[in-house]
């Protein structure tokens, strides 16, 4: 009996060198899990500290929050991994096709989730199975503070463009309208551009994204860039820049409609008249699709 007391302790630390070794074999930041790996890397005891971000990737939960959390996990996993602090933190996903009865187990309703596997053994071994916790809890999750690691985070393009789109709109609406700057300049074209600007810009979604800073793009479920969140709760950095282009195009449109055409000759009229509404149509046909995009149920179509 004290022989196999004394073989016991051995067979556990050669089981956590085991499974360290296997999770320092990953080279990506995040590691994939599915049930077997995930209760592999979290069985007890263990001498290192596992993150597993609880998400989903199916089309029928269209999990937009989901989406837009995952960049923020894999920034800070990139950052923990290039960094020198000292400790053995590991990071993870689990997707819920690849896990269900994981899910099950541990009762997950909703997500995104992270759970926090705490040491068992070791300087920094804590009592508690496990900790929950929403996408919220900012770094707190990670147990350091984010000024210890340097987060690569990739460059806001949004800061860019907007003042890029404003300054183009300025200088094409006086290319445009004010031929004769003398002749032109007055209060009324002032305020109409003033107004023009304001409603564009609250109707586009800049105001939603300077208040909620979201993130410029977002991963697909394939893989891909998506430049659309889904549901009208939710919105992404770049989503204000294809409505303004869309809503750029329907007013163009009604412009060419209400000013170009009767000051065509006529016979060039219904020409430019049918070029015109086509324009107005197709801009007002990209919004509802946009629309039925970002919520599957809208029942409105036009062209497509």
């Amino acid at each position: 009996m004290l022989f196999l007391s004394l073989l016991i302790p051995l067979f556990a630390c050669s089981s956590i060198s085991q499974r360290v070794k296997k999770l320092n074999e990953y080279k990506t930041p995040i590691i994939p899990l599915d049930s077997t790996s995930f209760n592999l890397f979290t069985e007890t005891p263990r001498n290192y500290t596992l993150l597993v971000f609880f998400t989903t990737t199916m089309k029928e939960h269209a999990c937009s929050p989901c989406a837009q959390f995952l960049p923020e996990f894999e920034l800070v996993a990139k950052g923990w991994k290039n960094s020198k602090v000292d400790g053995k933190l590991y990071f993870a996903v689990l997707d819920y096709p690849k896990a269900s009865d994981v899910f099950q187990k541990f009762q997950v309703q909703s997500v995104p989730l992270i759970y926090r596997f705490p040491p068992t053994e070791g300087p920094n071994k804590e009592s508690i199975a496990f900790d929950q916790y929403d996408t919220h809890a900012g770094c707190n999750i990670f147990g350091f503070n984010s000024s210890q690691i340097k987060i690569p985070r990739p460059i806001d393009y949004q800061k860019f463009l907007t003042p890029i789109v404003v300054i183009g709109t300025v200088a094409l609406f006086f290319k445009v309208t004010f031929v004769d700057m003398k002749d032109h300049i007055n209060f009324k074209n002032f305020s109409t551009f003033g107004i023009m600007i304001f409603s564009t810009i609250m109707c586009s979604g800049f105001m939603w994204n300077t208040i909620r800073n979201p993130p410029f793009l977002a991963k697909a479920p394939d893989g891909s860039a998506s430049f659309m969140a889904s549901g009208f709760s939710n919105q992404l950095g770049a989503e204000p820049f294809v409505i303004s282009s869309i809503y750029g195009l329907i007013s163009l449109g009604v412009l060419l409609l209400t000013e170009g055409v009767p000051a065509l000759p006529l016979k060039n009229q219904r020409v430019f008249m049918y070029v015109s509404l086509f324009l107005f149509l197709l801009g007002y046909s990209i919004l509802l699709f946009v629309f039925r995009t970002k919520i599957g149920q809208y029942p409105f179509k036009l062209f497509f």
